[in-house]
């Protein structure tokens, strides 16, 4: 039987750097993961997270990767020495300072919406690892929202229809009417998402966000356009600051 046939179980890789690596084939088997090497660099210290059909998620650490060169029939592969999170010393599922600001580096790109969604779904997608980097993820969140409203405290008024600068002064062109901004988004959604079924599920959110009359109608809208495009953050990510402004400018 070939050795990619008893690849049964469907694992996600999260480095220690904070990198990862999902939708990948492996064999779970007690303290020991079986997984074809391919282009795959895995360390001591890295993390397998393997999902289960039921929804659950197992996390392993990786005590020894244990690679091996191609021999005869098998292809190079690595047979990994685990340990399931439950089973580590108390102190050993820790975030080193190191691989923390890899995180928050990472986090910081990816942006602090996406990352509050992906951990109300779990942390699955964008946090990972174990649940000490989740717990991380929550304190960055916060955080940034504490660095958020400290920021709505210093607002800068400033060029023809009084647009609102948070946090800084105004050195950028002013865009008068929320309108223009919406048919800023719909044009880079227009020229960047290729796929017309895609396309055309993203503008009818972006649709539903630009009518929202009250926040809690645009904030529901806001987060379903954010999820929709997780994988296309390139392009709504220069818009994600003015958007935050909208939400901002609802009544409380």
């Amino acid at each position: 039987m070939p050795f990619s046939e008893l690849m049964n179980d469907n694992v996600d890789l999260q480095k220690s750097s904070g990198a990862a690596e999902v939708g990948l084939k492996a064999s779970v088997q007690g303290k020991n993961i079986y997984m074809d090497a391919g282009k795959l660099a895995i360390e001591s210290g890295d993390w397998i997270v393997r999902r289960l059909s039921t929804g659950m998620r197992e996390t392993y650490r990786v005590i020894d990767p244990g690679f091996h060169e191609p021999f005869m029939d098998l292809p190079a592969h690595y047979q990994m020495t685990v340990l399931r999170v439950e089973e580590l010393p108390v102190n050993d599922d820790i975030v080193s300072e190191e691989r923390k600001h890899a995180l928050f580096k990472q986090w910081e790109e990816i942006g602090v919406e996406i990352i509050k969604l992906d951990l109300g779904n779990g942390g699955h997608r964008y946090v990972g690892g174990p649940p000490a980097t989740r717990k991380l993820a929550m304190q960055w969140v916060r955080m940034k929202d504490a660095e958020r409203e400290k920021d709505r405290m210093h607002v800068n008024v400033s060029g023809q229809n009084a647009r609102v600068n948070i946090g800084s002064t105004d050195q950028s062109t002013n865009v008068a009417v929320a309108g223009n901004l919406f048919a800023s988004i719909r044009e880079a959604i227009s020229t960047q998402i290729h796929d017309p079924e895609e396309r055309a599920k993203v503008i009818q959110l972006l649709d539903k966000t630009e009518a929202a009359k009250d926040k809690a109608t645009f904030l529901s809208a806001y987060q379903n356009l954010i999820a929709a495009v997780a994988d296309h953050m390139t392009v709504l990510g220069p818009f994600l600051p003015a958007l935050t402004q909208l939400i901002q400018g609802f009544a409380r």
